[in-house]
């Protein structure tokens, strides 16, 4: 029983599950599931003996990419002992395709008159949090002559996660802005406190 090519090419996280059943003479007959990049050369885990049915779930990382990917599962017994073989059921096969996301806005502050002022001319960092620290520098930008910024859109993924389910591999983005910006190699405008350090706002 094949099915396939199915595409994950666009896929950050894939997975095939099923549910199995099983009774079958142990050594001699087995039931094989495996994962192909061309529908002939099959590579998987394969099952004998008895046992009640049991979800089965298997990551496909190493298809990842692959634009032509199938599964396969096969049933191979002798003539000699016949119990009642393996049953199949609920067969799942999904992907993760993670978003995109676009980071923009007008970066507005309180002047000495408590009005609302736009930050002109400042640098903008935008960053991915990571849980214990180290968080990811995503890319610089600055404001414009209003205030405005916008980053180059991103795949909303989260390249150092580690936790199996795809919906906590977002990321978490926030900004840094500082009061420091060069337009130019001869000008630069900065804002600092009396002992020189630019402020910054997070």
């Amino acid at each position: 029983m094949i099915y396939g090519p199915f595409d994950l090419s666009d896929a950050r996280v894939a997975e095939v599950a099923f549910w199995l059943w099983r009774q079958i003479e142990v050594n001699y007959d087995h039931i094989f599931l495996g994962i192909s990049p061309d529908g002939s050369t099959f590579s998987g885990w394969q099952w004998d003996g008895t046992a009640d049915w049991q979800e089965m779930r298997f990551g496909l990382e190493g298809y990842l990419g692959d634009s032509s990917v199938w599964v396969g599962w096969l049933f191979e017994s002798d003539s000699t002992v016949q119990y009642e073989g393996p049953w199949v059921d609920d067969i799942l096969i999904r992907k993760y395709i993670p978003g995109q996301v676009t980071i923009q806005g007008t970066f507005t502050y309180a002047d000495r008159d408590g009005s609302s002022a736009r930050g002109r001319f400042t640098k903008v960092y935008l960053y991915d949090q990571d849980p214990g620290g180290g968080d990811d520098l995503l890319a610089v930008g600055s404001t414009d002559s209003d205030g405005f910024f916008q980053f180059p859109t991103l795949t909303n993924w989260d390249e150092d996660g580690t936790d199996s389910d795809p919906n906590n591999r977002r990321l978490d983005v926030y900004l840094v802005f500082e009061a420091d910006y060069e337009d130019s190699a001869s000008a630069r405008h900065r804002v600092t406190d009396l002992d020189g350090h630019t402020y910054v706002w997070t």
